[in-house]
């Protein structure tokens, strides 16, 4: 293998590890808002915190700011 190939899957090793650390650091972030809410109507904000409790939703839900609509 070249040292460009060598060099190329290291880039993407790196890219794969910082991706999952953002979905990663998403999910969390996202359980920790769902536990900072009110639970009082309107409750559109726990609605979607709530179905971002499963991972593959959570990871990017938890980066967006939702507005209760208070």
């Amino acid at each position: 293998m070249s040292k460009l190939g060598i060099r190329m899957s290291g880039v993407v090793l790196i890219g794969v590890f910082l991706l999952a650390l953002a979905l990663g650091t998403g999910w969390i972030v996202n359980i920790y808002k769902f536990t900072q809410l009110d639970f009082e109507r309107p409750v559109k904000a726990e609605v979607l915190r709530g179905i971002g409790l499963f991972p593959p939703f959570g990871a990017i839900i938890g980066w967006v700011p939702i507005k209760d609509g208070k």
